[in-house]
Formats: structure tokens, C-alpha cells, sequence
């Protein structure tokens, strides 16, 4: 999977939009689309040492997420998880590079809500890259919200992968740089 960059857009110069890469560089680890029974608990076990977020996107009923540091059964009960997220709607996780307080292997539930009988949904499970393409140092704050991200994810995949962002930068704002340029030279 490849690295991509969250492009921001701001005017300068005639107010003509110039695209910037920020900082924060991601890598796609995990991009699935699983089901689970109502009631049921799926367990993952992750080994990596940098910080990464885990998000779900429910196609087709509701799931909850549960984070534990230390316990391998890892439920809803309270001690039984370190960090959980229960909406109905996107669920995420941000977990911090490797530290005293946060060890590895880090345990991952996916417990599907009893009031359906089977839930569908999308998992993703995205790490922060150093610009020099190390892994993050003690990461806790993610400039890109979840649904940012989701959309970077659909937007490389769609157009190719790596580098497609700053070609949709092109291909979606070329056509109105040369507009503005021809109406002023045609102002003159």
C-alpha cells in the first residue's frame, strides 16, 4: 500500500488556488469490508509501534470498538478495555506510538450490537509516517478527521494510488486557472 499526502488549497497571487502538502504523511495498512453477527465479538491483535488510527464505517447495522493495552478478551465490560468507541455512526480509535503507558501488542474487539442480526462494515486501520518515512514518535494528535481520511483513501484508490492527489489537484483546477487567465487577457 503507498503513502499519500492530505493536500490543502489556499489563495495566492490573483487568488489562484495552489495546492501545499502538509505534513502529516499516512500509510494504508488495513482497508477491508467485513461482517459480524449480532452479539459477537471479532479480536485482532496489533504489533506495530507507531501510532495509528483504526476507523469503522457502518454499511449495514452497528458495531462498537474496544481497545485494550493489556487484556487479549478484549469486551465491553470496563476492565476489560483501555479505550472504546460506541456511536452509531463512523467509529474511530487513535492509539499513540509504543510508550511505558501504551505496550504492545495492542488488542482490538469489534463487537457487533445485539439489536441486529448481522452488522457490515468497513475497517480501516491507518499509521502516521514521519516525513523521512520513519514511523511517528509519540503521536497524539491527527491533523485529519477520520472522514479526511476516509476520503484520501477513496481518492488514491479510485485514481491510481500514490501520487493521484496532486494529479486530481490538476485536473480539477487546471481548467479554471486557464479560464482566469484568458478572461483577463481578454479584459486587456
Amino acid at each position: 500500500m503507498g503513502k499519500w499526502m492530505r493536500i490543502a488549497s489556499f489563495p495566492i497571487l490573483f487568488l489562484i488556488p495552489l495546492s501545499v502538502a502538509s505534513p502529516a504523511l499516512y500509510k494504508l495498512v488495513f482497508d477491508e469490508v467485513e461482517t459480524i453477527g449480532g452479539g459477537n465479538f471479532s479480536r485482532h491483535e496489533i504489533l506495530t509501534n507507531a501510532s495509528f488510527r483504526i476507523i469503522s464505517v457502518p454499511l449495514e447495522g452497528d458495531i462498537d470498538l474496544y481497545l485494550s493495552y493489556s487484556t487479549k478478551n478484549v469486551s465491553f465490560d470496563l476492565a476489560d478495555h483501555n479505550a472504546s468507541s460506541s456511536t452509531c455512526g463512523i467509529d474511530y480509535l487513535d492509539v499513540p506510538s509504543i510508550s511505558p503507558f501504551h505496550p504492545r501488542p495492542t488488542y482490538l474487539a469489534i463487537f457487533g450490537h445485539p439489536f441486529h442480526e448481522t452488522s457490515k462494515y468497513r475497517l480501516i486501520v491507518v499509521k502516521k509516517v514521519e516525513e523521512d518515512g520513519e514511523d511517528g514518535i509519540l503521536e497524539y494528535e491527527w491533523e485529519d478527521s477520520p472522514i479526511e481520511l476516509i476520503e484520501m483513501i477513496d481518492e488514491g484508490r479510485g485514481k491510481g494510488g500514490e501520487g493521484s492527489l496532486i494529479a486530481a489537484f490538476f485536473t480539477h483546477h487546471l481548467w479554471n486557472i486557464l479560464e482566469i487567465i484568458f478572461t483577463i487577457l481578454l479584459e486587456f
